[in-house]
């Protein structure tokens, strides 16, 4: 019940907790290089109501969007963010 409870009713300090989980996993990506953090990367909206893949990512390169590459530029969306976790 406690989990339950954490999800929908979290405390302040629970809260706080979770953005700070969040940004330290944002962050690795932003340092990592992730595609997901490039500019280039794309989302595709998935066919399949219910299933999850991976086959609806690509990068508009026309290349798997597994690893970094030499195309990278990091997301004006992603900088924002950046700063805003330097504010927490």
């Amino acid at each position: 019940m406690n989990r339950l409870r954490r999800i929908f009713d979290p405390t302040p300090a629970e809260q706080y907790e979770d953005k700070l989980r969040c940004a330290n996993i944002v962050r690795e990506l932003i340092e990592q290089r992730n595609c997901s953090t490039c500019i280039h990367y794309v989302v595709i909206p998935g066919f399949h109501p219910g299933f999850v893949t991976g086959a609806d990512e690509e990068c508009c390169k026309g290349r798997c969007p597994i690893d970094s590459c030499e195309s990278y530029r990091l997301n004006p969306l992603h900088t924002k963010l950046l700063q805003e976790l330097k504010n927490l």
